[in-house]
């Protein structure tokens, strides 16, 4: 509110604000979550938390094989979390996107739209879920597959972010422009989910099989590789978003 109370006295563009004290009152970048570097003490807070998570996996890893009592309703919430989170950062980056005008907020706000849209495209595939075997005409490899264009996809999205530094801005006079930036942010993952899903059902023939059951009926991936890469390639796009916010 504050923000669009200076907005509303400067007369600056979206995602300027009058600079206070500044000759002439010249305008500067609005300071949102978006353009805030991170402080010393915030970065090694996400290194601690980062080595706590992998202490965790650790400790965790040689249980990987146990199964435990089966919970039906983990997937459903756990993914419905998920999709509700998702989809509030990515209305939360749109309405960013309309302060600062950055493409590169824009893709990655496609990037959890992605997420949000796979994570219900996965659920309804899930077999148990809705039915025994699954929603949307789905075979034995089709939620593994989905599970795996989900991770997969999200990551690039980051790297898009990363590499454009924030330098690609959609300027005031482009409003045009800029509305069908918007769409295109919006129908790009309609279309990739909608893509995805229709490979991993109706085409999943043509894809190798990823996943086995063992353990009674608990699935196992043959090669979680795919999986572990999606984790790097997210690491590599943060890696690269923070070198080139370095001053």
């Amino acid at each position: 509110m504050s923000l669009l109370i200076k907005l509303g006295a400067t007369g600056a563009p979206p995602g300027l604000v009058a600079q206070a004290g500044s000759a002439g009152g010249k305008p500067r970048p609005a300071t949102l979550v978006s353009n805030v570097l991170a402080e010393s003490r915030q970065s090694r807070l996400a290194v601690i938390v980062t080595v706590a998570s992998l202490a965790t996996f650790l400790v965790a890893a040689p249980f990987a094989q146990v199964p435990l009592t089966p919970v039906p309703a983990f997937i459903p919430a756990y993914e419905a979390s998920l999709v509700v989170i998702n989809l509030i950062t990515a209305v939360l980056l749109f309405s960013q996107f309309v302060q600062v005008r950055s493409a590169a907020l824009l893709a990655l706000t496609s990037g959890y739209l992605l997420n949000a849209l796979m994570m219900i495209a996965h659920a309804l595939s899930f077999p148990g879920l809705i039915t025994p075997t699954g929603w949307l005409g789905a075979g034995g490899q089709t939620t593994a597959w989905l599970y795996m264009f989900w991770h997969g996809g999200f990551p690039l999205f980051v790297i898009a972010y990363a590499l454009s530094g924030g330098r690609i801005e959609l300027g005031s006079g482009m409003r045009a422009r800029r509305r069908l930036a918007v769409l295109a942010a919006i129908a790009g993952p309609l279309c990739l989910v909608a893509g995805f899903t229709w490979l991993a059902t109706a085409g999943q023939a043509t894809l190798p099989a990823i996943m086995r059951a063992t353990l009674g009926d608990m699935p196992n991936y043959i090669n979680p590789s795919a999986h572990t890469d999606s984790g790097k390639l997210r690491f590599l796009g943060s890696w690269l978003r923070c070198r080139r916010c370095r001053p």
